[in-house]
């Protein structure tokens, strides 16, 4: 299988990687891009899409949540052999999260504004105004991301990534395009910036799902039907609820300790944005790796090849720790001529510096850990555990280390940013346990022969056996 031999010719890198983290790059360049040009139709603009931008984070990483499922259960089937019941899987993924993004569109269209008004009542009338606007041709591109992101996913379970790249250039390129034209030449103000993020998420969506449906994912996509069917959406679900609860938490806890740092002064708010600006160069790395990983370990959980999970995880670990550590080292060595892109003062340059040192230290060694990691055992049937442990780590160790030892103790920024290596800490010191350990091996295959026996005892039908992972 085709799939398959991205594993036996050793191709991962080029295959998979290379592309991923491409897309990546792309992502953080065109997000600078679009700011620069957001901030040439004025102060309130900027504000009014910033604020969306942050509510619309928790229905993304909803649908992120969802494509991750449907990786990790399209791996399993390909790694099994199974590739019809891939295509019924890839179709119910993409009719259950488009009608999630329809209701969810629907609400905001009418509602978008009072959640808005709810949530940041004390902006002025030109912020929330122009957040309006915004917030409404949001909603119409939600069902295109949605598609995006449930498509992408499905072809990355088999190890293409380079489509879902040329999807996301392509859009990218309406983006920038439109949004130039509109911006400088219509002079209509947030509405250019609006009107060009629905057209550049129509593109990502309508080629992933076209992309899709000429077999991109390397099988059939059989023909649509709107009934959901739980038994063919249950493993995705196992694997995207726990997911989806981890990822709002994040954003949750996240939100929190951004209030905490609103207290702390200009230097210290414009530190932690350039910290945060250059970790993403790091970051880019560690998220290439993350999403690789339930493409290979799910094909070989799927293919019941334990040893193969252990190989492509121990590889996944070196190497992401490899060029996470070059691109740490570049920025330590380049530092003063990185942060003066910034034009920051001396003492956020100071407080920069301080959190920068640390912080490459511990995103090289303990991000892949944490992370990652958490990622490989959602592809091997630990979804629950996972969420569990990013759950207690949020909110007992970040979310109140944070204010410990950020606001409490007058740790400032660097206090903040050491309660978060702190939960990556609780993270690996779980994750890795857990993995090293024969225990999901050996409930893999209890649940594989109980399958097995049910089978051939007649008590599960072959449209029931897609409800489980190999």
């Amino acid at each position: 299988m085709e799939s398959l031999s991205v594993w036996r010719r050793g191709n991962l890198m080029s295959r998979i990687f290379w592309p991923l983290l491409l897309e990546q790059i792309l992502t953080i360049t065109i997000g600078i891009v679009s700011t620069i040009l957001v901030s040439n139709v004025g102060p309130a603009a900027v504000s009014g899409v910033s604020l969306v931008d942050q509510f619309n984070m928790i229905f993304i990483a909803v649908f992120n949540a969802t494509a991750t499922g449907t990786t990790v259960a399209i791996a399993h089937m390909i790694g099994a052999g199974r590739t019809e019941d891939a295509g019924k899987t890839a179709v119910q993924s993409l009719v259950c999260v488009t009608g999630f993004a329809v209701a969810i569109a629907v609400m905001l269209l009418f509602f978008g504004r009072n959640f808005l008004e709810l949530l940041y009542g004390r902006a002025e009338p030109a912020v929330l105004g122009a957040g309006g606007t915004y917030i409404r041709f949001s909603a119409f591109s939600f069902p295109f991301q949605a598609v995006f992101a449930v498509s992408a996913g499905a072809m990355r379970a088999s190890g293409n990534s380079r489509t879902p790249l040329m999807c996301a250039l392509a859009a990218n390129v309406v983006n920038i395009v439109l949004a130039t034209a509109l911006i400088f030449g219509a002079r209509i103000g947030v509405y250019a910036v609006a009107i060009s993020m629905l057209c550049a998420r129509a593109t990502s969506g309508i080629l992933a799902f076209a992309a899709l449906k000429r077999g991109g994912a390397g099988f059939k996509i059989p023909k649509f039907t709107l009934r959901i069917e739980l038994r063919i959406l249950k493993p995705v679900l196992n694997v995207g609820i726990p997911a989806g609860v981890d990822q709002l938490m994040l954003h949750g806890v996240r939100v929190a300790m951004a209030s905490f740092i609103s207290t702390m002064g200009t230097p210290s708010l414009q530190a932690n944005s350039i910290s945060n600006s250059m970790n993403l160069m790091i970051c880019s790395v560690a998220l290439a790796f993350s999403i690789m990983s339930p493409t290979v370990a799910g094909q070989a959980f799927g293919a019941r090849d334990y040893d193969r999970v252990r190989r492509a995880t121990f590889r996944i670990f070196v190497d992401s720790t490899i060029l996470q550590g070059i691109v740490s080292a570049f920025i330590i060595v380049f530092f003063r001529q990185i942060s003066s892109l910034y034009h920051p003062t001396p003492e956020a340059l100071e407080i920069t510096w301080r959190v920068m040192r640390l912080n490459v230290v511990a995103q090289s060694l303990l991000w892949t850990g944490g992370f990652t990691l958490a990622q490989i055992l959602r592809s091997i049937g630990e979804a629950k555990f996972s969420m569990k442990v990013s759950a207690v780590a949020l909110i007992t160790v970040r979310l109140v280390g944070a204010w410990f030892l950020g606001v409490y103790f007058k740790m400032g920024v660097q206090g903040i940013w050491v309660a978060m290596y702190l939960d990556w800490v609780v993270r690996c010191s779980f994750f890795i346990p857990r993995f090293l350990s024969k225990g999901w091996q050996i409930r893999a295959e209890k649940a594989a022969l109980e399958r097995e026996r049910a089978k051939a005892e007649g008590l599960e039908t072959e449209d029931e056996a897609v409800t489980e992972p190999a």
